[in-house]
């Protein structure tokens, strides 16, 4: 019971994770990894301009959206191409 509580008390304090990735392999490659691991949720912080990845080829969100897993992108600037 004692570790139990020692882990809730370690998640409280934890609140969320930030990854920063530098690269668009390591983009690609990491947001996959989040994206087939995550449970509830993938929270994604992009800056224009910016072309990582299509949504055609990002099927691991596909696989995300499919397990109710919810996705939310916030864009800082200008959309690319637009």
């Amino acid at each position: 019971m004692r570790r139990q509580n020692e882990l809730r008390l370690a998640e409280l304090k934890l609140g969320s994770l930030t990854d920063v990735i530098v690269g668009a392999t390591a983009l690609r490659q990491r947001l996959g990894q989040l994206q087939l691991g995550a449970r509830s949720e993938v929270k994604t912080f992009v800056k224009a301009p910016v072309a990582i990845i299509s949504g055609a080829e990002n099927t691991a969100e596909d696989a995300a959206v499919a397990r109710a897993c919810a996705t939310g992108c916030c864009w800082s600037g200008g959309l690319a191409g637009g």
